[in-house]
């Protein structure tokens, strides 16, 4: 994963969203400070926050072109997976699920 976007989809107003989200920023930052230090609360390109995450179920997805093959997964393998955070976690969005070429990928979607 390259970063997660909250959405404060449960918001009335655009003003209640920005609360929402200011408020959400400032937490997790927080805990991310607490459990991981301050440099764990590093902010990215886009302003989010940008921790080292060393354990993550995702962090194998991307492979450099030039790592061993057998141990990419395949798009098939890749949908499932995101079929998988989509029952487990309330995901409103998946931006570039798959390469833009991998169209036997993109047509499981």
């Amino acid at each position: 994963m390259q970063e997660f976007m909250i959405l404060p989809t449960g918001a009335c107003s655009f003003t209640e969203a920005m609360k929402i989200g200011s408020e959400v920023y400032h937490s997790l930052k927080s805990v991310i400070k607490s459990k991981n230090g301050q440099d764990a609360t590093n902010v990215g390109d886009e302003g989010g926050l940008a921790p080292n995450i060393q354990d993550n179920k995702l962090l194998w997805m991307w492979q450099p072109p030039n790592s061993d093959k057998s141990k990419w997964l395949s798009g098939e393998k890749l949908a499932n997976l995101y079929k998988e955070f989509i029952q487990e976690y309330p995901i409103v969005s998946i931006e570039d699920p798959f390469d833009q070429d991998d169209w036997s990928a993109w047509s499981l979607s």
